[in-house]
């Protein structure tokens, strides 16, 4: 608290970063609203907790993604009141995006014992799912190799989803984790994260065509939320009307 007050009160900009779980995903209004008068930030950023053992041993879980998507779009709304931005990792762009983080976009992470690869995640959670996103290694300091074939591998990866393909946010959330979401091989259907994307993205849409009061409508309506986030396609030609 300390820290985050005098970061507030000098000339470097304070990002704030909640994490929501079932627990606050109710109060996140009260909470973007407490962040803005009680500090300066320059940037609110609202994300659900990730399921592991130590959260669910301390009785922590991933909250309702309905739940999550309405708060966030009035914790959003209460902030831009202080003039403050709030975002949501996958919330629309300004730009098409084709990967959520750096697997795929060339960047290289290099592990202590010299590994190079494109995600930040122990291999073992890859392997899990079937995926390889080595790149290469490093020897000593100065020798560096790189797999080509790896790195094209990892590129095309990450625009062939089926789950995304009819999803109106496809270019925009780009399918979220490659290894924890949209993995080679997985469900079709969508995830907890897609309905949420889809619900906020879905009110963004709304609130830049200047037509909050229907976005209000929608977060306040659990069966119209539930139509949108869960409709299989998006393509114009496979409405009805």
């Amino acid at each position: 608290f300390a820290a985050a007050q005098y970061l507030s009160d000098s000339p470097a900009q304070l990002v704030i970063r909640c994490c929501v779980s079932q627990i606050n995903v109710d109060i996140m209004e009260d909470t973007a609203r407490w962040f803005c008068e009680t500090f300066n930030p320059s940037l609110i950023n609202f994300e659900i907790m990730q399921p592991v053992e130590s959260a669910a041993a301390a009785g922590l879980y991933p909250p309702d993604p309905y739940e999550f998507a309405a708060n966030f779009i009035k914790a959003r709304r209460a902030a831009e009141s202080f003039g403050i931005k709030t975002v949501y990792a996958a919330d629309l762009s300004t730009e098409p995006v084709y990967t959520s983080c750096p697997v795929g976009s060339d960047t290289v992470i290099v592990s202590p014992d010299g590994r190079i690869s494109s995600c930040y995640l122990l291999p073992e959670k890859w392997q899990e799912v079937g995926l390889d996103l080595a790149l290469g290694e490093m020897r000593g300091r100065r020798e560096v190799s790189i797999n080509p074939a790896a790195v094209q591998n990892i590129r095309d990866m990450v625009i062939h989803k089926p789950r995304c393909e009819k999803c109106f946010c496809r270019w925009s959330c780009a399918g979220g984790c490659h290894v924890g979401n949209t993995y080679p091989g997985c469900s079709p259907d969508y995830s907890d994260y897609c309905r949420q994307t889809r619900i906020i993205s879905a009110c963004s849409l709304l609130d830049e065509l200047n037509l909050p009061e229907i976005a209000d409508t929608l977060i306040d309506d659990r069966e119209a939320l539930a139509a949108l986030a869960c409709r299989e396609s998006d393509r114009l030609m496979e409405w009805e009307v």
